[in-house]
């Protein structure tokens, strides 16, 4: 028993002094992570407890974060976000011009554009979801129908329940019968509901970009006539062969006023031409600058615009 124990002690001593168990080397395993351009070798840091494991791991995880990662996460480009329009420089007024014209298209000079509004990217999603909503807003949402609970007339059983040979019924004002009840027929609803004011806004600069780009957008000095006769604005129509036009105006206090001045001879005589529109700033919309096909604004108007819609 004795010889047995020496032995078995010489042989694990013998073992344990061999490089194959060294225990640094057992314990520090050589993982490989695979990468595009070769296998790296990876060490265990936490288990370097030599100085050579500690130098081999230190210049390999040095090496590892100089290098340039070539696997990082797509980043997608900021101008192409459905929220940011493509712009060069958003304050930079320079990229775009356009004549300053009176009504009668006598020019009088240039005018330089904000780029972040009259040439924003054209997002036609945007402008869909702009039309869909003003129009569900615009919905006065007053059709209404009577059920059998409120069509006039009795509520006697008209027959018995049994031996007639017959269907069983109630009363007559049931639905399906002549004169009876609507089910479930429409009842007075609000259809109009939230929409981001950067939507909102996304919106309106496309709808002007794009009427800039497609060459039916002027700007004129003033929005006046001498009376509000209707020949004057049907001759400005026929000269520039307008078939719809939407003239925008400023008001001295446009943020807080409500109403506009219709007592004006422009918007008199922009009501009685057909197919021609007279807004101020506070009821200009996307519906309204789509539905046209011509847009004129104002300087003071476009001035107001580019200070109220500027994407920073």
């Amino acid at each position: 028993l004795c010889l047995y124990l020496f032995l078995f002690l010489s042989l694990s001593l013998s073992l344990s002094r061999s490089p194959l168990s060294d225990p640094i080397r057992k314990r520090n395993e050589l993982f490989l992570i695979s990468t595009r351009d070769t296998m790296l070798p990876l060490l265990n840091f936490r288990a370097c407890q030599s100085r050579l494991g500690q130098v081999v791991a230190s210049r390999f995880f040095a090496t590892s974060c100089a290098r340039p990662c070539r696997h990082r996460a797509p980043q997608f480009n900021k101008l192409w976000s459905p929220e940011k329009p493509i712009v060069s420089q958003p304050y930079a007024r320079g990229g775009l011009q356009a004549w300053i014209t009176t009504l009668w298209n006598e020019r009088l000079g240039m005018m330089e554009l904000d780029t972040s509004v009259f040439g924003a990217r054209p997002r036609i999603d945007i402008l869909h979801r702009l039309v869909v909503w003003e129009q569900a807003c615009r919905r006065s949402g007053t059709a209404k129908v009577k059920n059998r609970g409120e069509r006039y007339g009795t509520t006697r059983k008209f027959r018995r329940q049994k031996g007639t040979g017959r269907a069983r019924h109630g009363d007559r004002r049931a639905p399906t019968f002549v004169g009876g009840g609507r089910a479930h027929g429409p009842r007075p609803k609000d259809w109009s509901y939230y929409l981001p004011s950067k939507v909102r806004e996304l919106g309106m600069r496309t709808a002007l970009s794009v009427k800039y780009a497609q060459g039916d957008l002027y700007f004129v000095d003033q929005l006046d006539l001498p009376s509000s006769s209707r020949t004057k604005l049907e001759a400005i129509k026929d000269y520039h062969q307008w078939r719809s036009v939407l003239f925008v105006r400023e008001e001295p206090d446009w943020e807080t006023i409500i109403y506009p001045n219709y007592t004006d001879n422009f918007f008199k005589a922009a009501g009685k031409v057909e197919k021609s529109t007279c807004v101020t700033l506070n009821e200009l919309s996307v519906y309204e600058i789509l539905r046209h096909d011509k847009l004129v604004l104002t300087v003071s108007a476009a001035r107001m615009l580019e200070q109220y819609l500027h994407a920073t």
